[in-house]
């Protein structure tokens, strides 16, 4: 992956808004690999909610991570933790019907 290429997908993300964040971890020294994970390998910090791949751009090894973002919601709606590995274990959204609330509190 080019160093263009990256730019382009940081670029890509800033236009659509999207959920998620993404960052990179430049692997220093002269290593071959990213702590001991070679090339090309995905993995899942479930307690930070992220998936991590070690990616060769020319020259540099790079981690590549991507998480949830924090989500706004409405009053009514609540966040609930996902279950699971990225993204499934990112926080959903929801919500209760203003109506049916109000009738449970008149019971």
């Amino acid at each position: 992956m080019s160093k263009y290429l990256v730019i382009a997908v940081c670029i890509v993300f800033a236009i659509i808004r999207c959920q998620a964040y993404q960052y990179f971890i430049p692997v220093l020294g002269n290593k071959n690999d990213c702590d001991s994970r070679p090339v090309d390998s995905v993995w899942y910090d479930d307690s930070k909610c992220e998936k991590l791949k070690c990616v060769l751009s020319g020259t540099e090894i790079f981690i590549v991570a991507h998480g949830c973002s924090k989500v706004d919601h409405p009053e009514n709606c609540q966040l609930v933790p996902g279950k699971g590995s990225y993204p499934k274990c990112c926080n959903q959204i929801e919500c209760s019907d203003d109506n049916e609330e109000e009738m449970m509190s008149l019971d």
